[in-house]
């Protein structure tokens, strides 16, 4: 946990420590407090049934930790007869009008498309493209391409904060793909808002 934490800005650090104790504290809120309550009482008792539980607890979260974050060494892992790094990926660019959906194969610099498609390809035009079952159906038609070129597992990268987010991801599950991981690279806006405009 340590190795992944370094890995991390100070600002993420901060971040994930929170979320963890928030997490720790919804959850295993008793289990803290009776470790309070048995530290001056029980100490002649060696381990007794609280002590175990929070060696539980802290081992559950640990366990929870590692299966919801990724860590250094997950490029490694072997997933369906490949690498982690090479399984196909799917980016969804998540526009205020519009959903766009690629499919890709490869690693590092040596990446080609597979498929590509958007809500206009689809036929929907105007303000249809930015509904919710516009972006469901091009979901569904890029798990059909993927089926087609023998693609069954796949990492999934979206982008965006469009209305497309959540339909998106259902279909990619409707059409009968394995989604082995999913990455919001979301970029979010630094700094002030630009000048007003002065006529």
């Amino acid at each position: 946990m340590n190795a992944v934490l370094n890995c991390l800005g100070r600002c993420q650090r901060t971040l994930l420590s929170q979320n963890l104790r928030r997490f720790v504290a919804c959850n295993f809120g008793s289990v803290n407090a009776r470790e309070s309550e048995t530290t001056g009482a029980g100490e002649a008792e060696g381990d007794s049934d609280q002590n175990i539980d929070v060696k539980r607890s802290q081992n559950y979260v640990a366990q929870y930790y590692r299966r919801i974050f990724a860590t250094p060494d997950i490029h490694d892992t072997i997933v369906d007869g490949m690498k982690f790094g090479e399984v196909p990926v799917i980016r969804i660019n998540n526009a205020k009008n519009n959903t766009f959906l690629c499919l890709t194969k490869g690693s590092g610099g040596h990446t080609s498309i597979i498929a590509q498609v958007s809500c206009a390809s689809l036929g929907f035009t105007g303000k249809k493209k930015k509904t919710q079952y516009a972006a469901q159906a091009l979901s569904l038609r890029i798990a059909e391409l993927a089926k087609e070129n023998n693609v069954n597992t796949v990492r999934v990268v979206i982008k965006g904060f469009g209305t497309g987010r959540q339909p998106s991801l259902e279909g990619l599950k409707i059409g009968g793909l394995r989604i082995i991981s999913i990455t919001d690279n979301t970029q979010l806006k630094n700094g002030r808002p630009g000048a007003r405009r002065r006529v």
